[in-house]
């Protein structure tokens, strides 16, 4: 298995000689490479190699290659604190790649050696991977045929596995089987093999939506539900540090959580229909820390937060989803925690938020940054922002 770190928009520039360059697009001081398929890039805060890359640098402000092997088909980054931060995917072939903290042995492989690489236990258990996901000092995984496994620190049950102890093997947690999952700052939400909704872990904020803002829950158990919200046909889940949001097969959005970014106005317990631009038509959510982004037929919609560029143009706090970019050509999108990349029906990648952490270092909003093919798979974690095509 061949794992490259090479820097791709240093300057003065120069192509590793053993990669073949497709494209690469020039902005001011930031460049971005296209490879031949597979690729995944990725940049921001690489304090605990949570961008997969083997130099422990706090902000790389470039993107870096930090895989080729074989074509990744799905990404699962943490929300949590960049200490614990845990990152992993799974590639055509349905075997798990991991990277950033390694406690608990997070990343099913020894040592610690932080880059991605390939797992040892995880790829071993005879099963196909449908999913992996970072999570709070933890790593969760399902199977092919729905079973849920995880290994981490589990303080707030958020594993569902009937305590507050800690997952100390990689193990099966249940007998239930699932199609969906996602992961908040110690919370967790699955979908059932017969679409009900579940969650568990620390109750607080409202974020696993259980109807309680105390205690934690330490199995998972179908989510309490607002008026007229019934628990079927949900088709992606988004969480953050606190907020998480839902969507249904025919377009419709829902959230539970903080009231800073969950669209609702309000701290909420249980799972509602997201206020303002509420109707049908929704393709794409993402929650962010601090603010939420999503896709409603092609237009591009923000919530939440303002500061640090988070809503694009907008200067103020948005409590109902608004629109905050005038194009209708928008397909994919993920938040981060001062900043969002967002993907156009072409391809073309844009970048808006911070300048922090070095997330291509512009703070300047709505900035294209490059292009790739518009099946790239794009996601944020705490740690910054990845790229796999």
């Amino acid at each position: 298995m061949a794992t490259f770190n090479e820097v791709i928009n240093a300057n003065p520039f120069s192509i590793p000689a053993n990669i073949t360059m497709e494209q690469y697009v020039f902005l001011r001081d930031q460049g971005l490479l296209r490879f031949p398929s597979p690729c995944m890039i990725a940049w921001g805060d690489n304090t605990t190699h949570g961008v997969g890359h083997s130099t422990q640098v706090a902000n790389t402000k470039k993107a870096y290659s930090v895989y080729r092997d074989t074509k990744i088909k799905q990404i699962g980054t943490s929300s949590a604190s960049l200490s614990l931060a845990v990152q992993g995917a799974v590639d055509v072939n349905d075997r798990i790649l991991t990277w950033g903290y390694n406690g608990f042995s997070a990343l099913l492989r020894g040592g610690t050696n932080w880059q991605i690489s390939y797992t040892t236990v995880a790829n071993s258990t005879g099963a196909e991977w449908h999913r992996i996901f970072g999570a709070y000092g933890g790593m969760t995984g399902l199977k092919t045929n729905g079973e849920f496994w995880a290994i981490g620190t589990g303080g707030s049950g958020q594993f569902g596995q009937g305590s507050t102890s800690n997952v100390t093997t990689w193990q099966r947690i249940g007998t239930d089987t699932y199609t969906m999952i996602s992961h908040g700052n110690q919370f967790t939400f699955l979908v059932k093999t017969d679409g009900t909704l579940v969650s568990a872990g620390a109750n607080s904020s409202g974020k696993t939506g259980q109807g309680t803002t105390s205690g934690n829950t330490l199995t998972f158990t179908p989510v309490t539900l607002g008026s007229g919200v019934t628990n079927d046909n949900w088709v992606q889940i988004s969480t953050n540090t606190s907020t998480s949001l839902f969507r249904k097969a025919d377009g419709s959005i829902y959230s539970t959580g903080a009231s800073n970014n969950n669209g609702l106005g309000v701290t909420m317990s249980s799972v509602n229909r997201v206020g303002g631009v509420s109707s049908f038509g929704w393709t794409d959510i993402s929650a962010g820390s601090g603010h939420s982004v999503g896709i409603k037929d092609g237009v591009l919609y923000g919530w939440g937060g303002a500061t640090n560029k988070r809503l694009n143009t907008l200067t103020s706090t948005q409590t109902f989803p608004a629109q905050i970019h005038p194009d209708n050509d928008w397909s994919k999108v993920a938040c981060g925690v001062n900043g969002t990349i967002a993907m156009k029906t072409n391809g073309d990648l844009y970048y808006f938020g911070a300048a922090a952490e070095g997330l291509f270092a512009t703070d300047v909003g709505a900035t294209m940054i490059g292009s790739v093919p518009n099946t790239a798979l794009v996601s944020a974690g705490s740690a910054g922002y990845y790229i796999a095509y």
